[in-house]
């Protein structure tokens, strides 16, 4: 995924983590460090997030990391989706910026 200039990336990952939170209270917790996190655009289908590699089987995980797109480099540390934010916001750990990186 592609940004014009910083403040359009700003904006995307303000909108995620808003998403992100109100997805919260919904998280499952499957064992060890992976819980599950409801899609908001598909009222049965659920994605599951796995906090100790920090990946998310939902599609805009993959678009957002270029796992879709072979031979695209790979950004580094990799970009969260709204369901790995949930996933922080329910379990109190994330109390950082848009920018996706805990404080």
């Amino acid at each position: 995924m592609r940004f014009r200039d910083h403040a359009e990336l700003q904006a995307f990952r303000s909108r995620i983590l808003e998403r992100g939170a109100r997805l919260a209270p919904r998280v499952s917790w499957l064992g060890a460090t992976r819980y599950q996190v409801p899609s908001q655009s598909s009222p049965d289908a659920a994605y599951v997030v796995d906090l100790a590699n920090e990946t998310c089987s939902c599609p805009s995980y993959r678009e957002l990391n270029n796992l879709n797109e072979p031979g695209l480099p790979r950004p580094r540390p990799p970009v969260r989706c709204k369901h790995i934010f949930a996933v922080l916001v329910h379990k109190g750990w994330y109390r950082g910026e848009a920018d996706g990186r805990q404080t």
